[in-house]
């Protein structure tokens, strides 16, 4: 009884110091976290060095968020790094996901997608809800891991199922191509919907094309959902918005309304944008007539390599619609055009060459050639170049 008395006694006194020792911590990390609230980071950072120091998980995420922000301190990726690496070790959610991405991308030292895939997998297996998409994406893309598609589904689902917006739009993607699951438009279109009600801009191109394509129960809607991605600057929203007016398609026909949004893609590389801007232009289609406009927006689209805009600029030189007949330039645009599988242009090359001298057809080939090699200018923006929505 005695031996047992004095154990209890002896217990009581250490939770009593651990209790004691803990509390001015806890007082210190207050004080610094209402000095960071403060902007008054010239006291908070010795404060949260020395907590960190001694092992305080939350004062080495906030020290490490003050490096990676350059907040009161000049930026330092690699004590962010450090100290990130330090509260994970501890089994930080947050700092797992921090660390792992930090690896990833190469701030703070070498680049290692073998532990960043480790980093992420602990914070997902927490419930972290990025770490759980980047964790779908890496065993889909063999990043770090390799490549299992039966488990990028799993936590695909799983982040996608809890609100992150891009895992629902790359399930759209999955369901609308059949990639790992039964192809099931519907599936698509409800993921769609998800993600493009919290503002994810593909999505919400990706759902106007859905309906667009009869895949709902209201086609008008298409106009909603482009309108939408097309005023965040979504290109081939842009584009396909503008086709709806052109074309008097769930709304009245309004040119002037097309050509706006024709406008926007085109500044942006959509090649069948600029194609329509000088269609428009030549046609007299709700615009004062230019062949110059014309021949602006087509050589943009023909510079890219688009056969249509390529075969419309051949016409416009071969018939002197700009300046005067111009058989060796026309012919070239033909020529390009042609190549790419146009068939009126090949009609049309031939036609010209029966106009032409030996010398004129050998120097308009050259100059097909130079026109080939030609820079295109600015590349297009990404939302032109990304890929179809699998529908």
């Amino acid at each position: 009884m005695n031996r047992l008395g004095t154990s209890l006694e002896l217990g009581a006194v250490l939770v009593t110091f651990g209790a004691a020792s803990a509390l001015p911590a806890t007082n210190d990390f207050q004080t610094a976290v209402e000095a960071c609230q403060r902007r008054d980071y010239r006291h908070a950072i010795p404060l949260l060095t020395r907590l960190a120091e001694q092992g305080h998980v939350r004062a080495q995420v906030r020290l490490a968020g003050l490096y990676y922000g350059g907040l009161g301190v000049a930026r330092n990726f690699a004590l962010a790094r450090k100290w990130f690496l330090a509260a994970a070790e501890q089994g930080h959610a947050e700092a797992q996901y921090r660390s792992a991405d930090m690896l990833r991308k190469g701030l703070g030292g070498p680049k290692n997608l073998a532990l960043a895939f480790k980093w992420f997998l602990r914070a997902a297996k927490q419930g972290h809800l990025e770490a759980q998409a980047q964790v779908a994406r890496m065993y889909a893309q063999g990043l770090g891991v390799k490549t299992n598609p039966g488990q990028a589904l799993k936590w695909e689902r799983l982040a996608a199922g809890r609100g992150h917006a891009p895992a629902q739009f790359r399930l759209g993607l999955r369901y609308a191509a059949g990639r790992q699951v039964r192809r099931n438009r519907r599936a698509a279109v409800h993921w769609f919907q998800r993600a493009a009600r919290q503002g994810h801009v593909r999505a919400g191109y990706c759902l106007g094309r859905a309906y667009d394509l009869g895949l709902g129960r209201r086609p008008g809607l298409a106009r909603k959902y482009y309108a939408l991605a097309a005023r965040r600057g979504h290109c081939r929203a842009q584009y396909a918005l503008g086709l709806i007016n052109f074309q008097g398609r769930h709304v009245k026909r309004n040119y002037k309304r097309a050509f706006r949004l024709f406008r926007r893609a085109a500044d942006q590389g959509h090649v069948q944008a600029q194609y329509m801007l000088g269609l428009m232009y030549e046609k007299r289609l709700g615009l004062r007539p230019t062949h110059w406009g014309a021949r602006r927006w087509y050589g943009q689209a023909a510079r890219a390599g688009y056969a249509p805009a390529q075969f419309r600029l051949c016409r416009l030189h071969a018939l002197g619609r700009v300046y005067r007949p111009e058989l060796m330039a026309g012919y070239a645009w033909c020529h390009l055009a042609a190549s790419r599988g146009k068939a009126r242009a090949t009609a049309w090359r031939d036609g010209l060459a029966r106009k032409m001298t030996p010398a004129q057809i050998f120097r308009a080939k050259r100059l097909a050639a130079k026109l080939k090699r030609r820079p295109r200018g600015d590349p297009p923006s990404p939302s032109c170049l990304e890929s179809s929505c699998g529908l």
